[in-house]
């Protein structure tokens, strides 16, 4: 009897130890190791995605134009893309211009596909005069004969025109007009992306 009872208790001390074995495991896992791996998850995670910026431009995940054959055609007229909140953008140091452009299967492989966007004061009464530029960007590709057919990516820097900084630039910009910038047509033009920063962003 007295041997049964030994077992008994031995049995029982074994199941509570193991339990306090486990719950402190457990409680290690919880509070120690699962922690770090989602933290280094969240770092992968964080350092794998870019983060767009917002577009400046207004209204411009629907349109599109095609080239022709006219040099300095307007391609999204300052009416069609302009936002005036532009103006309230302070503390910038760079900026970006980016645009998809889809390269017909006929084209001639090694043309440029060639784009400019125009920033201008509300003096401004020509788009070909640049005396009343605030910025400009100026995106040119040469094509290859893996483009045909498909859709790229174009991108370029903006410059600051006749303004010391990029916010006076930017308070005094009345318009924004993007134009073709060769007279090679079939090229299509679309989403196109003005952005602060130095770097272009989906």
């Amino acid at each position: 009897m007295e041997q049964n009872t030994d077992r008994m208790w031995w049995t029982i001390g074994a199941v509570l130890l193991g339990g306090i074995l486990i719950a402190g495991a457990i409680l290690l896992l919880n509070t120690t190791f699962l922690p770090n791996i989602k933290t280094k998850v969240n770092d992968l995670d964080r350092s794998a995605v870019t983060i767009p910026n917002p577009n400046l431009l207004k209204d411009t995940n629907t349109l599109s134009s095609t080239s022709t054959t006219s040099l300095w055609g307007t391609l999204f007229s300052s009416s069609q893309i302009y936002d005036p909140t532009i103006k309230s953008k302070s503390g910038v140091s760079a900026m970006t211009f980016s645009a998809s452009v889809f390269v017909p299967l006929n084209a001639t492989v090694g043309s440029t596909a060639d784009i400019q966007i125009k920033g201008q004061n509300s003096q401004a009464d020509n788009l070909g005069t640049n005396d009343y530029n605030t910025f400009i960007g100026h995106a040119d590709y040469v094509t290859k004969q893996s483009d045909l057919g498909k859709t790229i990516r174009i991108s370029a820097p903006i410059y600051k025109s006749n303004y010391q900084s990029f916010d006076d630039a930017l308070a005094n910009t009345a318009s924004i007009t993007i134009r073709q910038a060769s007279n090679i047509s079939g090229f299509v033009y679309s989403n196109p992306k003005l952005e602060l920063g130095p770097t272009a962003t989906p």
